[in-house]
């Protein structure tokens, strides 16, 4: 597949999960509270970090792996089973600590939903990197389109109905369920079921930095509302994850689509031998081209925008929004370059750089 084509593709991928979160986030946001949602967005952000260990990189590891054999692919495989099952525990096992932390116990009862939801991850994470790898974006898309679909109408449902802000925690657990079921039918039959130990240490040696690195992105990103959680509460807490959640739709709209399609193309562009400047070009010029301008419409039309999708008890997020879309511009100059440089097996570079970027 070129790459314009797996672009168009990735496209209708992520544009179609797009819409499906963007009118959900419309309808939950007139069916829960600010303060509502804040419980739940806090509630994902502390596990937000510990989501980078569910799979040490082991989907990156196979996407970019130039020599992936039956070995390697059974050692991802164990990476991800195991790993997820000691994430789940850690789920159930500080979810008292985290309710009593911010005196909200309905989070005790939101965790346990999660981390029953992180055990059906693998099951699908490893169909998604080989797709990835094979730039069968069509098949990504029906897989990450049922997902939302059944999360979004599981999260309204539970919603309508006044369960509060677990309904969302039972739509993230449906949606990985969906995820695990279509997933099924898109593994290939030379998938071995059974995992394997042998060549492990190779698929965690190169998840260790990549782990780093989305750690390092998700204090960066979630620190924010863990601490506006604790010292000014949980409705302070909803309204800045309003916003924020309006800023990253940008990010679903157009640098997901692109990202995803970089990382694989990078990397079989540079197992080839071949030359990346002209693919890197392409892609980056996208990014400038769509994003400051999309963003900039964004931070002018904040007020009706926010006002209009989400309703009046959300206009304390319009100028957090203004801001947030600001740094966004900045971000988006340098967006592509860590696909670049993981691509080409320079990790660790990124994962300095994202300590530099994190402690600024």
């Amino acid at each position: 597949m070129s790459t314009r084509k797996a672009i168009a593709f990735s496209y209708v991928d992520r544009y179609s999960s797009l819409i499906i979160y963007f009118l959900t986030s419309t309808i939950i946001a007139r069916l829960l509270t600010p303060e509502q949602v804040g419980v739940f967005s806090v509630t994902m952000i502390i596990i937000g970090f510990m989501a980078p260990f569910r799979d040490l990189g082991a989907s990156q590891y196979l996407i970019q792996e130039k020599d992936l054999t039956r070995t390697r692919i059974k050692a991802v495989w164990a990476v991800q089973l195991f790993l997820n099952a000691l994430l789940s525990l850690l789920i159930f096992a500080s979810r008292n600590f985290v309710a009593d932390f911010y005196h909200r116990p309905e989070i005790r009862s939101i965790m346990d939903v999660l981390a029953v939801s992180s055990l059906l991850v693998p099951f699908g994470a490893l169909t998604i990197a080989w797709l990835t790898r094979e730039l069968k974006f069509e098949r990504l898309a029906i897989i990450r389109s049922g997902g939302a679909l059944t999360g979004s109408a599981v999260s309204i449902a539970f919603a309508w109905s006044g369960h509060g802000p677990i309904s969302l925690a039972y739509g993230a657990l449906s949606s990985s369920l969906m995820i695990a079921f279509l997933s099924m039918f898109f593994r290939p039959g030379h998938f071995p079921w059974l995992p394997g130990t042998g060549e492990i240490s190779k698929v965690l040696s190169f998840g260790t930095s990549i782990s780093g690195i989305s750690l390092l992105n998700q204090a960066y990103q979630g620190t924010p509302e863990l601490i506006l959680g604790r010292i000014q509460g949980m409705y302070t807490a909803g309204i800045f994850s309003r916003a924020q959640g309006l800023v990253n739709l940008f990010e679903r709209l157009m640098m997901d689509s692109i990202y995803a399609v970089a990382l694989p193309t990078f990397s079989k562009l540079h197992h080839q031998g071949d030359q990346l400047d002209s693919a890197f070009f392409k892609s980056i010029s996208i990014v400038y081209a769509l994003g400051w301008s999309l963003l900039m419409f964004i931070a002018v039309m904040a007020n009706p925008i926010i006002n209009l999708l989400y309703g009046p008890q959300w206009s304390q997020s319009v100028d957090i929004t203004r801001i947030l879309c600001l740094s966004a511009c900045f971000y988006l100059i340098i967006t592509l370059f860590p696909a670049l440089l993981i691509a080409t097996g320079k990790r660790m570079i990124v994962l300095r750089l994202t300590v530099i970027n994190v402690v600024l």
